[in-house]
């Protein structure tokens, strides 16, 4: 939500018509509200607004956690790092503009841990106990 005085980041012509769709607007303004509400134009028009909007987190989060500093973290370089972050994106979704770097590192970490041991998992071949035909269980069982 804007202050008073402050000014909106979102250009004009992808301000939408309503910001909010609630029951208020629903009531006082019916047409506008239906027309809001179901044109993909004013919907798209919301969600480019909030994507400006949240424009400043992201840079702040971008800051804290980027391949620099999970690089400096896990010691990991080019394609693998890569591949670590693909891994450890999902996570990325509890990282706020308040979460402390100290505890991000220590996600990072156990992250890592968790996808060296995966990956030597991956690694170990797989011993398969081959399958039995049915003659050869009726020959060892007489």
């Amino acid at each position: 939500m804007r202050r008073v005085g402050e000014k909106n980041p979102v250009p004009l012509y992808l301000q939408p018509k309503m910001d909010n769709l609630n029951v208020l607007n629903a009531i006082f303004r019916p047409a506008t509200f239906l027309y809001c509400a179901l044109s993909k134009k004013e919907r798209a028009k919301r969600k480019m607004s909030r994507y400006i909007k949240d424009a400043p987190r992201r840079k702040i989060i971008a800051k804290k956690y980027n391949a620099k500093v999970v690089a400096k973290i896990t010691g990991l370089k080019g394609e693998e790092l890569i591949q670590f972050m693909e891994f450890f994106g999902v996570k990325t979704k509890g990282i706020t503009t308040k979460t402390p770097e100290y505890e991000i590192t220590k996600e990072i970490m156990e992250a890592y841990q968790l996808y060296l041991s995966k990956k030597t998992e991956d690694r170990r071949p797989k011993t398969e106990v081959p399958k039995a035909n049915s003659q050869q269980l009726r020959s060892n069982s007489q």
